[in-house]
């Protein structure tokens, strides 16, 4: 739910209803793509009502950006001690499994169409989830420098961009998409970059 989004008021969430919700909007997402998610189809599927999936989520921008990015990151960013190739390899690996499920790719994306064009800036949610994703790298970076891993004028911003931007773009919108490990030449251009 976005800050600037109103819930309708009445009976408590019931979290049972939540995951049956979500469960069934990712099956979907899987099966049919964002294109084909209905909220009269969602209540079927789910066996919640239309207007207890209103009363969560007021429009279908709201539930796909809920999907996309309304979840813990627990991004795998703590430094492999002595060995920063892996620690990048695990970030990579982790941004790229995230991506690939048909179920985030298609929220993902329909997150992004629902998006107006003369937006500033995407929805609370996914500033979230980036500032989230963006500190624990960060502290990677300041990790890896006092280690002595990374050369001290590699900026933590620019880092993120460049393996986020990476592994995104392969896993959305190329048809190179990565298909299991990450690939070495793409760990070894990132750091042949940092290396100290």
């Amino acid at each position: 739910m976005t800050e600037g989004s109103k819930r309708v008021q009445g009976r408590p969430r019931s979290p049972e209803n939540d995951r049956a919700i979500l469960s069934a909007v990712k099956t979907m997402l899987a099966e049919e793509g964002f294109e084909a998610l209905r909220f009269d189809a969602l209540a079927r599927v789910s066996g919640v009502s239309r207007p207890s999936i209103y009363r969560r989520w007021a429009s279908k921008a709201e539930l796909l950006n809920d999907v996309a990015y309304g979840r813990k990151w627990d991004m795998p960013t703590a430094l492999v001690p002595g060995d920063l190739r892996a620690t990048i390899r695990n970030i990579l690996e982790h941004v790229a499994a995230y991506y690939s499920r048909p179920e985030m790719r298609a929220a993902v994306l329909g997150a992004m169409a629902s998006l107006p064009s003369a937006a500033a800036a995407p929805c609370d949610l996914a500033i979230e989830a980036e500032k989230e994703t963006r500190a624990a790298v960060a502290a990677m970076v300041a990790d890896a420098k006092a280690a002595g891993l990374m050369r001290q004028e590699v900026e933590a911003d620019s880092l993120y961009e460049l393996m986020m931007g990476s592994v995104i773009y392969r896993t959305v919108f190329s048809y190179r998409r990565i298909a299991g490990d990450i690939p070495d030449d793409l760990v070894d251009t990132i750091i042949d970059g940092l290396k100290a």
